[in-house]
């Protein structure tokens, strides 16, 4: 027999038992809509709360590291955004490139407060300093490591800095890096001022001169992985090398227990559509067991009868989609407008679950065999002499 004439046959037993099914496919609207709904919400909610962290910086993590090569290792498995990059413990003010000397500027710098970074030859694509600066210049140029021909490395003032200190392109300084040891620099450009950066950048060839006679000094360095989920991954990375660092525990511990929980509870809500489909078709083959006893006393093979349940399991689980995905759309919509007032995210048209849908629709492919097999194993300990026999 085809497979259509199968589907033909389940669809007039689902009418032979219209009642029991309706009363099983209201649960499974309901249940199947719940799964779709934490489904989506676990694959797309929390890269949404993550880009609004990353706009407020509560998804950075600063890492305290003593050699870049370890932070190299990291960003090859876990490519990641750097924001920042300080020396900490030390004082990088413009002291260190010796323009306290300057009397002309004491006056004109004594009410701000300048602070100095290191800018890393490596992360140039994902590095937002190197970015930052490169789009910012308004005097010289940006050409990191390349150094002038007298051997000073290159260096990069703000304009704000540039302006209390009198200093231009091309100019020379000395980072002072203990006592009477320095190391020749030059003004390779200066960038506009923004808060979010440091006001001088010196190259990390000279924070290496720097980190040789001051072997304790340790930078500190602002990332953030390019996917959320990578904060995890990276902690754990941390955790194992023992690097210290900072981070908002509070919001990302929440963050994970809250997709990891929806994960969870899709999980849960599948086997117990599995449960319920395997109740609903032994009570639909108790019901009809004399009728597939007769059945079979005239030729019908139990593979037949395990493809009708196979094809009423399809028709119930195809029929029940149609109104569950309109429902998790709803919920959908009203659990991102929640989550939107709470994150104060802004309020983005809901997408529809098609994703969701379909990984839940392939999960319950499986659920299906699974129930099938079961069943198998009750129909072929039905007798069907006996069945015939206690009809009579």
């Amino acid at each position: 027999m085809k497979i259509r004439n199968y589907f033909k046959f389940a669809g007039q037993e689902i009418r032979v038992s219209l009642s029991l099914f309706i009363f099983y496919m209201i649960i499974f609207i309901l249940l199947l809509s719940a799964s779709v709904t934490f489904l989506d919400s676990a694959l797309f909610l929390p890269d949404k709360i993550a880009s609004t962290m990353q706009k407020m910086k509560t998804d950075n993590i600063i890492i305290f590291i003593e050699e870049t090569s370890k932070l190299q290792e990291l960003a090859k498995s876990i490519p990641m955004k750097l924001y920042e990059c300080k020396v900490g413990g030390y004082e990088f003010d413009p002291e260190r490139l010796g323009l306290s000397s300057n009397e002309a500027s004491k006056e004109s710098n004594s009410s701000i407060a300048f602070s100095g970074g290191v800018l890393l030859k490596d992360y140039q694509i994902n590095n937002q300093v190197a970015l930052f600066i490169s789009g910012n210049i308004i005097s010289g140029e940006f050409a990191p490591n390349v150094p002038n021909s007298k051997g000073a490395l290159p260096t990069w003032i703000s304009g704000t800095m540039a302006d209390a200190f009198g200093i231009n392109c091309q100019d020379e300084l000395q980072l002072i890096v203990s006592g009477k040891n320095s190391v020749p620099l030059y003004v390779q450009g200066l960038y506009t001022s923004n808060t979010a950066f440091s006001d001088y950048y010196i190259p990390e060839e000279a924070y290496s001169l720097f980190n040789v006679n001051n072997a304790d000094s340790k930078l500190q360095i602002t990332v953030s992985p390019l996917r959320f989920r990578d904060i995890y991954s990276l902690l754990n990375r941390l955790q194992k090398s023992d690097i210290p660092c900072l981070y908002s525990e509070q919001t990302v511990r929440s963050t994970q227990m809250m997709y990891v929980a929806f994960y969870i509870s899709t999980i849960i809500l599948l086997v117990a559509l599995s449960e319920i489909l395997l109740h609903l078709l032994n009570l639909y083959y108790n019901r009809r067991a004399t009728y597939f006893a007769l059945c079979s006393a005239v030729g019908m093979t139990h593979g037949d009868v395990l493809k009708i349940l196979f094809c009423i399991s399809e028709i119930i689980i195809i029929a029940t989609t149609v109104f569950s995905s309109a429902l998790s759309y709803f919920a959908l919509y009203k659990i991102e407008a929640y989550i939107n007032k709470l994150f104060l995210l802004q309020n983005e048209q809901t997408k529809f679950p098609f994703i969701s849908l379909i990984l839940n629709i392939i999960l319950l492919q499986l659920c299906i065999l699974f129930v099938i097999k079961k069943v198998s194993k009750t129909i072929k300990g039905n007798n069907i002499n006996e069945l015939l026999r206690c009809e009579g």
